[in-house]
């Protein structure tokens, strides 16, 4: 469970999983990557499962508060000017600041930080 504001909100899978995994992950994968890696390419499992599991969650949240949730403003394309690796890079710096958050945390926080700074 992770509290949020007032709400309690359960937290299910991989979004419990904690910053400092999100941190090993993402540096494990700058250790291993070649070089000469095509862009966006990875080489640890777990690098892929935390980006997709983040790609999942903003598209969602794009989408709740998007045009379908009568949102004002262009808040439904959040992220789409970033590649992979840099939305884990965003993570990545969140979690080190933040290492007992969880997956789910980070995710709403470097997105509220990507609205904020539109």
């Amino acid at each position: 469970m992770t509290r949020r504001n007032t709400a309690i909100v359960a937290v299910l899978g991989d979004g419990a999983r904690s910053c400092t995994e999100i941190s090993r992950a993402v540096e494990k994968e700058r250790a291993l990557r070649p070089k000469d890696a095509p862009k966006n390419s990875a080489a640890v499992p777990e690098y892929v499962m935390f980006g997709s599991f983040a790609n999942g969650a903003w598209t969602a949240m794009n989408n709740m508060n998007g045009p379908f949730a009568g949102e004002k403003y262009v808040n439904h394309v959040v992220g789409e000017d970033l590649d992979f690796d840099q939305r884990m890079d965003m993570l990545h710096a969140y979690c080190v600041r933040n290492p007992d958050d969880n997956l789910y945390g980070a995710v709403r926080a470097v997105r509220r930080d990507l609205v904020n700074n539109r």
